[in-house]
């Protein structure tokens, strides 16, 4: 993982930590994951009015109890309504009892003489058949019919226009007699006492009514506003709070928490390559220097001095060496293992203490990062640290540390020679405060200090991919590319810095490009063999960095088919046709 990724990039040229990804998700799209209220279109329809008068609410309240009181007790007396409205009304007479008796009469005399069933053919009683459901179906039908009219009748009777206004008419003659009536005498003497209390009790329901409206009608988007602040005010406090009481319990827990210290914490492990042709060389160790100086293949400068830590673990030097290239080669997890055990060698080693931090820091393993840089001030630096007691570790406390190491200056070092006592600053102090304020997304004073420290060191390639590592993230992807370009003009072969370039290429939309550098710096990690060998290998450190990256740009660019082959030990040779590396 690259420098790029000082704990990660947040910018649009960089590609982040999940740690800055999350914070700037909360900032762009702030608890998206709660129901809010909706648009104000959502509001536009809804008419709020102001409440009745309550003591006309009162008489209305009592005006239906009485109403429901005369109800039971009948006092309406509709009864002469009732006869005038029957002689409106006219209902039809009855059917004539005589028919109804004459018929009944003939039916009796002649019921005893009926003539027995003549024998019809199969014709005719097919006929007879038909005639016979057809009078069951007319008989139906007929029968609905006067269903229906006698519901209707029992609806009662339609009125036409002339009776409707009769009896419209006699209600109001009624309804008139009503007015005398014990009820709505007390109504008409509420009413007057209502009017008589004068005008100070209008004023009052006239301003109430006034604040409610002005109230009521206010700003949808001022009200919506005020309650989504709160709800957010609200959230974030208990986020806060919940967030920091975690974290207090997690750095309390001692069964939970290693020991970030570089000296006494745990070791990582690191895996050698299987097939190693320095294994037999006497001079691996001046083999790698020489491989380093002339620009030669950093995964072959690897194995030289794998071989020489596999001969003698205690050379803190070899290890020191291995780690810087395993970090420039993009592959941070071996490095950390061989810069862990160069500081146990050597804890006052003050190149590989720096190296550590930094490579600690790319992993996001801040506690670490903060106690190794306070290894680094406590041997160069001592007096600033006021007691020997281990205190609590803290980005502030380090910064503190090292703003007061930047304010004594190179001559109070521990560990100077002539040249840097003549220097104004200690570059390396100012290395230091930029991966500190690089953690704190404090970029404008990161980009100061590795300025500041590229005015000493100007032929410095790591400071200078430092510096577009801080400036991608702060925004500035033009000086960003300008600055790696710098380092790679001072080292081709700086893997790292190559796939911080893809990566800028990546996060603009330049994606062939992109893909054309990690494919580069992919090409770097193959192991060329001697004759003796068994041909070209990638090696198993693999960088997942970088084909993560490349199988993403992929994917962005729809090409599918290429996602699938972007995995470690694929040829690359299946890439060429279309990318040139």
């Amino acid at each position: 993982m690259s420098f790029q990724d000082l704990v990660g990039s947040g910018s649009a040229c960089s590609t982040g930590n999940s740690a800055m990804k999350f914070v700037d998700h909360l900032d762009k799209n702030k608890f998206n994951t709660f129901q809010r209220p909706g648009p104000r279109d959502n509001f536009n329809n809804m008419v709020v009015r102001p409440p009745p008068n309550m003591a006309d609410q009162q008489l209305v309240n009592e005006f239906f109890e009485k109403q429901q009181n005369d109800a039971m007790l009948d006092s309406f007396k509709f009864n002469e309504m009732n006869n005038e409205l029957n002689n409106v009304i006219h209902a039809p007479p009855p059917p004539p009892a005589q028919l109804t008796s004459n018929w009944a009469n003939e039916f009796s005399m002649n019921n005893t003489n009926f003539l027995p069933a003549p024998q019809l053919s199969h014709e005719e009683e097919k006929v007879f058949e038909n005639a016979f459901n057809e009078a069951i179906k007319q008989h139906q039908e007929l029968e609905w019919q006067n269903e229906f009219i006698h519901q209707e009748n029992l609806a009662g009777p339609v009125l036409q226009k002339d009776e409707i206004q009769e009896f419209e008419k006699i209600y109001e003659q009624h309804a008139n007699q009503l007015n005398d009536d014990e009820w709505t005498q007390q109504f008409q003497e509420v009413e007057r006492t209502l009017n008589d209390k004068g005008k100070g009790k209008d004023e009052e329901y006239l301003n109430w009514k006034e604040e409610f409206e002005k109230n009521a009608y206010a700003s949808v988007d001022q009200l919506e506003g005020d309650e989504n602040q709160d709800f957010d005010d609200a959230w974030e406090d208990a986020q806060a709070n919940t967030w920091e009481k975690e974290f207090e319990e997690y750095e309390n827990n001692e069964d939970l928490l290693t020991d970030p210290d570089p000296i006494t914490g745990p070791l990582e492990p690191y895996t050698f390559e299987v097939i190693n042709p320095y294994l037999d060389n006497p001079n691996a160790y001046e083999e790698g220097l020489k491989l380093l100086e002339t620009g030669g293949s950093l995964s072959t400068a690897a194995l030289a001095f794998e071989a020489v830590v596999q001969k003698d673990p205690k050379n803190g030097e070899a290890w020191l060496r291995l780690g810087n290239i395993q970090a420039e080669n993009e592959k941070e997890r071996p490095a950390i293992a061989a810069l862990q055990r160069a500081v146990r060698e050597n804890p006052e080693n003050l190149e590989a203490l720096m190296s550590l931090s930094i490579s600690y820091t790319n992993e996001a393993m801040n506690l670490e990062a903060y106690s190794t840089l306070e290894r680094w001030i406590k041997v160069q630096y001592p007096q600033v640290v006021k007691d020997n007691a281990r205190t609590r570790i803290s980005l502030e406390h380090i910064i503190s540390l090292f703003l007061e190491a930047a304010r004594l200056g190179p001559k109070e070092a521990a560990h100077k020679t002539p040249e840097s006592e003549a220097l104004a600053f200690d570059p390396d102090v100012q290395s230091g405060l930029g991966v500190l304020f690089f953690n704190d997304f404090d970029y404008d004073k990161a980009v100061d200090c590795f300025k500041a420290a590229l005015s000493v060191r100007p032929n410095d390639y790591l400071l200078w991919n430092r510096l577009g590592a801080t400036l991608a993230n702060s925004g500035r992807c033009e000086e960003a590319s300008n600055a790696y370009y710098q380092a790679l003009e001072l080292k081709p072969t700086f893997v790292r810095c190559r796939y911080n370039l893809g990566i800028a290429c990546m996060n603009i939309g330049c994606y062939k490009e992109a893909v054309e550098h990690f494919l580069g710096a992919l090409s770097m990690h193959i192991i060329h063999y001697s004759k003796d060998g068994k041909g070209n290998d990638a090696g198993v450190n693999i960088s997942d960095s970088i084909w993560e990256s490349l199988r993403r740009t992929f994917v962005l660019m729809e090409r599918h088919d290429l996602a699938k082959l972007a995995k470690p030990n694929t040829d690359l040779s299946v890439f060429e046709k279309e990318f040139e590396f």
